[in-house]
């Protein structure tokens, strides 16, 4: 949508009784504003600039929309809290159409990247270029917020069983998520696209 900004160059006379009359009418505005929670996926970070950006602008309040955003809690499905009423919207990834086809009652509303930006990160050693280097190998993935979907599909899709790997729950350990920044171990990151799977994300 394009909109035009038209700037006007004028002298404006305040008054106590103007701005009196103008902060009633705020407060009268938001008043009338439907309030929503949306759910993110992770925590607060600059992948969700776009809805602090909406919020800050004055988007949402546009549409008439008091909009709140809830970060994800660790040991909880971000999915999860929003069948269970903790947020009306959500923002997820391919783990929501697995719920959907579990029979969730869960509706996707706009598909926001249209390939994935998954990746695997690595020790630069390793050796893993490709999926079948992954073999033998331990892993760690958020399962509690269903984003194993897409390792789950590329190890089935390469070795026909998850028994090819070790699979642990990820530890949400700051530390450990840190590792290769603080300590600067060398690490190398494998997009999953590029392992022959490309899911949607941020959905």
């Amino acid at each position: 949508m394009k909109k035009t900004i038209i700037i006007v160059l004028a002298l404006i006379v305040f008054s106590p009784t103007a701005n009196a009359r103008e902060e009633s009418d705020k407060g009268l505005i938001n008043d009338q504003l439907d309030k929503v929670t949306i759910q993110l996926k992770w925590f607060h970070q600059f992948q969700f600039a776009g809805y602090y950006a909406a919020i800050e602008k004055g988007f949402y309040s546009e549409e008439g929309l008091e909009v709140a955003l809830r970060q994800r809690v660790a040991r909880t499905s971000h999915i999860d809290d929003v069948l269970l009423g903790r947020a009306q919207y959500g923002v997820a990834d391919a783990g929501l159409l697995w719920q959907r086809l579990q029979g969730k009652p869960v509706v996707l509303l706009a598909q926001i990247f249209q390939h994935s930006p998954l990746v695997l990160i690595t020790l630069k050693d390793s050796g893993i270029l490709v999926a079948e280097d992954l073999a033998g190998k331990h892993l760690m993935f958020d399962s509690v917020g269903h984003a194993d979907i897409p390792l789950i599909v590329l190890v089935l899709d390469t070795f026909g069983s998850l028994d090819a790997v070790e699979v642990h729950p990820k530890s949400f350990n700051p530390q450990q998520r840190n590792l290769y920044f603080l300590e600067k171990v060398p690490f190398g990151n494998v997009p999953m696209n590029t392992l022959a799977i490309n899911s949607y994300e941020n959905i």
